[in-house]
C-alpha cells in the first residue's frame, strides 16, 4: 500500500508518528495543519510537531522542564539542608565569625595588662611590651588570613597533630 505524502488519513500519520489516532486527534485539537478535506499533509504536520517540541524559541521544552525541575528539586533540597543545620547561610556565617573575632580580638588585647598585673613594676615594664608586641603580631597574622580553596574532609590536617 502507498502513501499520499500530502493526503494522509489519521491512521496513516499516526503511523508515519508511531503513536495512535486518539494521539492525532489530539494534536489536531492543539493546532496541528489538516487539509480542507481532513486528510494530513506528512511534511506540514512534521514540521509543526518538530516546532511544539522545540518551542517557539527553539528550545527543547523536554529539556527545559528536565531543567527546571532539577533546579526545583536541588532549591528544596539545600532548603531542607537549612532548616536541618546541616547547610549555614554563608552571610550568617560571615557575620558570626566576624563577631567570635572581634571579641577574641578584645580579650587578647587585654592579656598584656593582665599579666603585668602578676608581677612586680620593675618585670612587668620588661614583659608587658614584649607580650603585648608578640600577641599583636599574632592578630596582624589572623587578620591577614586569606583562605584557600575548600579541602576535603580527609585532606584536613588532624588537629591532635602538634600537640
Amino acid at each position: 500500500m502507498t502513501f499520499d505524502a500530502d493526503r494522509l488519513t489519521q491512521q496513516q500519520l499516526a503511523a508515519v508518528f508511531g503513536v495512535t489516532p486518539r494521539t492525532v486527534r489530539d494534536w489536531t485539537a492543539a493546532g496541528m495543519p489538516r487539509n480542507a478535506d481532513g486528510s494530513y499533509q506528512a511534511r506540514a504536520c512534521i514540521d509543526w510537531h518538530v516546532a511544539r517540541k522545540l518551542g517557539p524559541d527553539g528550545l527543547d521544552l523536554n529539556a527545559e522542564r528536565a531543567r527546571l525541575a532539577k533546579a526545583q528539586a536541588d532549591k528544596t533540597e539545600i532548603e531542607n539542608e537549612v532548616r536541618a543545620g546541616r547547610l549555614l547561610e554563608q552571610d550568617r556565617v560571615i557575620r558570626e565569625v566576624g563577631d567570635m573575632l572581634a571579641a577574641f580580638r578584645a580579650r587578647v588585647i587585654a592579656i598584656p595588662d593582665a599579666v603585668g598585673q602578676l608581677f612586680d613594676p620593675a618585670t612587668a615594664r620588661k614583659v608587658v611590651p614584649e607580650l603585648r608586641a608578640r600577641l599583636y603580631e599574632a592578630l596582624a597574622e589572623l587578620a591577614d588570613y586569606r583562605p584557600g580553596p575548600p579541602r576535603p574532609d580527609n585532606e584536613r590536617p588532624d588537629s591532635s597533630e602538634g600537640a
